[in-house]
């Protein structure tokens, strides 16, 4: 279980945490500075040909109290500062198109400088991957894209008609090329047109942080396959 915890990025648990915990944020200079924990992501959205540099902070970890940067402190992607969505509780850049890799630069009020590299690997369905899913069957898509390493992971979502029926499927296993949607979990999905989603994550630890740490991932989605669901 341990292992397996390791190669979900927090990103992914913090999405959790949102619907749990909601936005409320505190202003940065309220806390020490070496406990702030910073969370980054550089996420590419095939469907909208768009990508994101996004930056969480939090007190602490990532179960903490999220920051807003105080007057001095500032956030910055390739040199084009984020702007804070006070919403969500994070900082955003968007860019039209692709960006495979880039780097982030933190400064906290001590004037302490963190830089942090951050890179995307690329994911797809393959062509000509199967549009009719049997619940009753397994479904396997092998990805376009290389085999996962350590800190990767594949998921893939089928989302239906009635969203709340949406089933999400994980893939950790180091070496793997491929991930199968189990029948099992399929079976109280209603036949219909659905969307399969595929995301992949790759998430390492920031080269550097303060003593609270942070993480630092890259998040690619595929373009959604419409499926029709028997």
């Amino acid at each position: 279980m341990k292992n397996f915890l390791r190669s979900v990025p927090i990103l992914f648990l913090a999405i959790v945490l949102l619907f749990l915990t909601g936005c409320e944020s505190e202003d940065s200079e309220n806390v020490e500075q070496d406990r702030i924990y910073a969370l980054y992501e550089l996420f590419y959205n095939e469907n909208e040909n768009l990508t994101l540099a996004r930056t969480t902070f939090y007190f602490g970890n990532p179960t903490g109290t999220k920051l807003e940067l105080s007057g001095g402190a500032s956030i910055t992607f390739d040199g084009e500062a984020l702007s804070y969505n006070p919403t969500l509780a994070y900082y955003e850049l968007a860019i039209t198109g692709p960006v495979s890799s880039g780097t982030f630069v933190y400064t906290d009020l001590d004037g302490n400088t963190f830089t942090n590299p951050v890179a995307i690997t690329a994911v797809d369905f393959p062509a000509g991957q199967a549009t009719t899913l049997d619940k009753s069957e397994p479904y396997e898509i092998a990805w376009e894209g290389s085999a996962l390493v350590a800190g990767e992971s594949v998921t893939v979502s089928l989302v239906p008609n009635a969203v709340s029926e949406t089933k999400l499927f994980l893939q950790v296993n180091i070496g793997a090329t491929s991930i199968v949607l189990t029948p099992g979990r399929l079976a109280d999905i209603e036949s219909a047109v659905g969307q399969l989603v595929m995301d992949r994550f790759t998430s390492s630890e920031p080269a550097q942080a303060t003593s609270a740490g942070g993480e630092v991932v890259g998040h690619y989605r595929a373009s959604n396959l419409s499926v029709d669901i028997l």
